[in-house]
């Protein structure tokens, strides 16, 4: 199953806009930031094309050091935990210093930078015992990835997701959630930050 995502707002100092589709181009969600105040980080809104509101997501402000949890909320339960994890004794900038971790629906999945293409990471379908002690992660014994997300170099369209098979019961939600992640804290291969 593929999905296609188009970045609506070219700004970067403007909240982002996010449109997810299906295979067959049918839009299916849509991802606006809003901002809540001083006292409230800013807010990720899910919605269906119609407007009705689905899930949200915080997006807490970014430490040194931290491990910021992104927990996607639908029917004011917690749906899925996207996490930011920096390896310890990695060296910041160093490959695959940063990745993300998912967990929904009682499973835990693994994000990584790929090397080739830039911007593009692979989608593990679980996470294998002791990832954070490898120096170099492609020693780990990783399985088969179960998905790729690839920044699109041509078209209309901002990136590309594909999975083998339906992994969640809200995979547009999913997919649109890590998305807009990876692109608002712009993780890549050298676990940098734009």
């Amino acid at each position: 199953m593929n999905y296609t995502i188009k970045r609506l707002t070219t700004d970067k100092a403007a909240p982002a806009s996010y449109h997810l589709f299906s295979e067959s181009g049918n839009l299916l969600l849509v991802a606006d930031a809003v901002t809540r105040g001083d006292s409230q980080p800013p807010q990720v809104r899910f919605a269906r094309p119609d407007g009705t509101l689905l899930a949200t997501m915080n997006l807490p402000a970014r430490d040194a050091g931290s491990r910021p949890d992104y927990a996607i909320i639908q029917d004011f339960a917690v749906y899925a935990i996207i996490t930011m994890e920096h390896r310890p004794g990695a060296a910041p900038g160093s490959v695959f210093h940063t990745y993300l971790t998912l967990e929904a629906e009682g499973g835990n999945w693994l994000v990584l930078p790929r090397q080739q293409p830039p911007g593009s990471f692979n989608v593990y379908g679980q996470m294998p015992d002791g990832l954070h002690t490898y120096k170099n992660l492609v020693e780990s014994d990783l399985p088969e990835p179960i998905g790729h997300v690839y920044q699109a170099e041509e078209g209309d369209r901002d990136f590309l997701v594909e999975l083998t098979t339906r992994r969640w019961r809200q995979t547009s939600l999913v997919v649109l959630a890590l998305v807009y992640l990876l692109d608002h804290l712009q993780v890549r291969e050298d676990g940098g930050k734009g």
